[in-house]
């Protein structure tokens, strides 16, 4: 019995299992820090008014630029950049990581 013992904590303490183990809790912690930005970036986008969103949505999902938005939505090039900011302003002001969410969110759709 102790042999026994002796072997699996042996194989516990092995670096490659030390180093597998150390792996999968990097691969969870990546994977809770996704989900958490990803939760925060929904929450934050929920909380603009409709046409705000849709504006976010053409730029960042779509990939359109100012002027393709503008003409989809019937409004200047001004306009787009206009009510971006102000969604970026609200959502400053609702979260304090904004720029590190849509930076993110910019390079995950991209």
């Amino acid at each position: 019995m102790y042999s026994r013992y002796a072997n699996e904590q042996h194989v516990l303490n092995s670096p490659n299992k030390r180093s597998f183990v150390y792996t999968i809790l990097l691969a969870f912690i990546e994977n809770e820090s996704t989900h958490n930005l990803s939760k925060h970036i929904q929450n934050a986008l929920a909380a603009l008014p409709k046409r705000q969103k849709e504006i976010i949505y053409l730029r960042f999902f779509q990939n359109l630029d100012r002027e393709h938005i503008a003409q989809v939505m019937d409004i200047t090039p001004q306009t787009v950049s206009n009510i971006l900011q102000i969604a970026f302003k609200g959502i400053r002001k609702n979260w304090k990581n904004a720029y590190l969410a849509f930076f993110l969110l910019h390079f995950l759709f991209n």
